[in-house]
């Protein structure tokens, strides 16, 4: 049995609209990710597929960052 994790990033659905449909709140998280844009769910999913399936039959006890680069930045960047 395997067991994995993903922690995703500012991707844009209906229950932190109020997180990306605000100007100055989105223009702030925009400015401190690395890609420059929100994640997709789709992108999030591909994610999950993959931990799901054949392909990652040796990865177990991860937990996979699908976030643009946001937890790899220094914390004096995200503050920009």
């Amino acid at each position: 049995m395997r067991c994995n994790a993903v922690a995703p990033g500012v991707v844009p659905v209906e229950r932190n609209r109020h997180v990306w449909t605000d100007p100055e709140t989105s223009a702030a998280m925009l400015r401190a990710a690395p890609l420059g844009r929100f994640g997709s769910a789709a992108e999030v999913a591909r994610v999950v597929a993959f931990l799901a399936g054949g392909d990652a039959s040796f990865v177990n006890g991860a937990c996979l960052a699908v976030d643009g680069g946001m937890t790899a930045m220094p914390p004096e960047a995200l503050l920009r």
